[in-house]
């Protein structure tokens, strides 16, 4: 019955759309641990991110957002980002565990 007719439908319909194409020459997003920072997080005190490829020059769409575990509010400071990476800092370093990123070169039209 219904279940037969539902079975032959999902057979039958058309294959999906070939997956749009990226706007994107270079693309890169992740999770960058505390340990791999290459510095100890100081009060308002920035250091420097790297990413893990350098991009061919400085990225065109940058999003970051600070892990900090924390019971009371904290600053994020996200800032001078470059092909190779960006700075970032928080008002209590101790409680800063890690930065989650996405980071794009548009295609040149």
């Amino acid at each position: 019955g219904d279940l037969k007719r539902r079975l032959t439908a999902l057979e039958n319909r058309p294959a999906p759309e070939a997956k749009a194409e990226s706007p994107y020459s270079e693309f890169q997003e992740g999770y960058i641990a505390r340990e791999n920072f290459n510095f100890v997080p100081n009060a308002g005190t920035p250091g420097t991110v790297s990413f893990p490829t350098p991009f061919s020059r400085r990225p065109d769409i940058f999003v970051a957002c600070l892990d900090l575990q924390s019971g009371s509010p904290r600053f994020q400071y996200i800032q001078n980002l470059t092909e190779s990476g960006f700075d970032i800092g928080t008002n209590y370093g101790a409680n800063l565990k890690g930065v989650w990123y996405r980071a794009a070169i548009l295609k040149s039209k």
